[in-house]
């Protein structure tokens, strides 16, 4: 049964494989910079969050 939990800093590895690919696919490219905002928002306890299924 998969486990959902809040996204942590340790994740940070495996979400970026995840969104470079997303990128590709929609053939965009953003700066570091707004890369490491995105994660930093999914990443935080307050505002937006994100989830990791394992």
């Amino acid at each position: 049964m998969p486990i959902i939990t809040s996204v942590t800093a340790s994740d940070r590895d495996a979400w970026l494989r995840l969104w470079n690919d997303y990128l590709t696919f929609y053939a965009s490219e953003l700066t570091d910079e707004v890369t490491a905002l995105v994660f930093a928002r999914l990443a935080a306890q307050d505002g937006l969050h994100g989830a990791c299924a394992l």
